[in-house]
């Protein structure tokens, strides 16, 4: 078997565990920073990204991103994505959800599929929200937690809700497939082509970054539930 290259993004702290949990647990911005660094030197492509409140809760806040990723970028320059969060761990609404995302403007963010889209009552915003992320160049990962959120996605693709072309976007898949949860034949629309860190953000890429993430296949390391998140490209420009 011919070896694959492999793309690693890292997910370094999470929105729940603290360093109650483990003392190396990157909390602040000059943490995060120190962290990416570290990252980037072991071979990460990109780096994903929670900030915490004073008391180390989940927090989505605009001055606390931009603080964070300012810090990461210091150290990184241009040599890694930095990808902020949307999750809401059920303490943010979709609106307040996307109003952070517009307010920090990052190169890159996660967006939960069932935490933005709870139900079809949202599409317009969603959409809405969506063709900002195009028109502002920042680089949308979906993260998928079942089968039927595949299928969502899906459906939102052919309605036009989720655009076919201007940008690139990655699926996230949170959930050990086996024979109960296998994964549904439409979840291979997703990953048949690899997403190239050209498109990814509004930073020119350098050449180290090129190498690391052009490739096909990908890898997801940090405080995942599940140690067999994978990451596969989804390419909707066409």
């Amino acid at each position: 078997m011919t070896p694959r290259s492999v793309s690693i993004a890292v997910a370094p702290n999470g929105g729940r565990k603290t360093q109650a949990d483990h003392p190396a647990l990157p909390m602040t911005a000059s943490e995060l920073a120190r962290v990416a660094g570290l990252c980037l030197d072991a071979g990460a492509s990109m780096i994903h990204v929670h900030v915490r409140d004073r008391d180390c809760g989940h927090l989505l806040d605009a001055d606390a991103y931009r603080q964070a990723l300012s810090a990461i970028r210091e150290v990184v320059r241009d040599r890694l994505v930095a990808q902020i969060t949307s999750e809401s761990l059920g303490i943010y609404t979709p609106a307040q959800q996307m109003r952070v995302v517009r307010e920090v403007r990052p190169e890159a963010v996660s967006l939960a599929l069932r935490e933005l889209l709870p139900d079809a009552g949202g599409e317009g915003d969603f959409g809405a929200f969506l063709l900002w992320l195009r028109r502002e160049h920042v680089a949308p990962q979906f993260i998928l937690y079942t089968p039927s959120e595949a299928l969502q996605l899906a459906a939102l693709q052919a309605r036009g809700v989720v655009r076919s072309s201007g940008f690139r976007c990655s699926t996230c898949w949170d959930a050990i497939p086996s024979a109960r949860h296998p994964i549904p034949p439409t979840f291979c629309l997703f990953s048949v082509k690899p997403c190239r860190v050209s498109r990814i953000g509004r930073h020119a890429p350098s050449a180290a970054r090129r190498r690391r993430a052009s490739s096909p296949a990908h890898c997801l390391a940090g405080t995942s539930a599940s140690a067999s998140r994978t990451i596969c490209s989804c390419p909707t420009d066409g």
